[in-house]
C-alpha cells in the first residue's frame, strides 16, 4: 500500500488548520493575520487533496443519465484526450458516451462506486473523511462556498470505461 506515507502529511495539514485558535490573537491586526493564515492552510490542504485526486491527469465525472432519470454514470477521463481543457464541453452540454460497463449498481444494492478509489483518501473511513471536510466548512464557511462532499455514488448507477465521447 504505497499511499500510507501520505496520511501523516494530511493529518498534519488538518491539525495545523485547527491549531492556533482565536484565543491566541489580540487586536484586529492579529485577528486579520490569523484569518489569513487559516485561509492559507485551507488553500494548501485543498490543493494537496486536488493534486492527489487529479494525479495522472485523470478526472472523475458523475453524470446524470438523461435516458433514465435518477440513474448516474461514473466515468474517468484522461485530460490529455479532452479537446477543451477547461472541460466546459463536458460539464455544460449533452453528449454521447461510448464505453465498457465496468460496474453496475442496482437501486436495491448496498454497494456503491467509490469516487476516492484512486486517491490516498480511499483508506480512510467515511466518518474521518466527513470530519476532515467539516473542518474546511467550519473554518472557511464565511469566505468559501464548499459544495456538499460526495465520496460514493449509490445505485442505480454504473461505472463506464470510456472509449469515445461525442459532443
Amino acid at each position: 500500500m504505497g499511499a500510507v506515507p501520505i496520511y501523516p502529511r494530511m493529518a498534519q495539514l488538518f491539525t495545523d488548520m485547527e491549531s492556533g485558535g482565536v484565543a491566541q490573537t489580540k487586536g484586529s491586526r492579529q485577528a486579520a493575520k490569523y484569518k489569513g493564515q487559516q485561509l492559507d492552510r485551507i488553500r494548501k490542504a485543498m490543493e494537496g487533496i486536488r493534486d492527489d485526486m487529479t494525479r495522472g491527469d485523470i478526472y472523475d465525472f458523475v453524470i446524470e443519465f438523461s435516458g433514465a432519470p435518477g440513474y448516474q454514470i461514473v466515468t474517468s477521463l484522461l485530460g490529455a484526450y479532452l479537446r477543451d481543457q477547461s472541460m466546459t464541453e463536458i460539464l455544460d452540454a449533452e453528449f454521447w458516451l461510448l464505453g465498457k460497463v465496468a460496474k453496475l449498481v442496482s437501486s436495491s444494492s448496498k454497494d456503491s462506486i467509490n469516487l476516492l478509489r484512486r486517491s490516498t483518501l480511499r483508506g480512510l473511513n467515511e466518518e474521518m473523511i466527513q470530519q476532515m471536510f467539516a473542518a474546511f466548512k467550519n473554518i472557511g464557511e464565511r469566505v468559501l462556498q464548499i459544495p456538499e462532499l460526495k465520496t460514493k455514488v449509490g445505485g442505480p448507477a454504473m461505472q463506464i470505461i470510456p472509449i469515445a465521447i461525442y459532443v
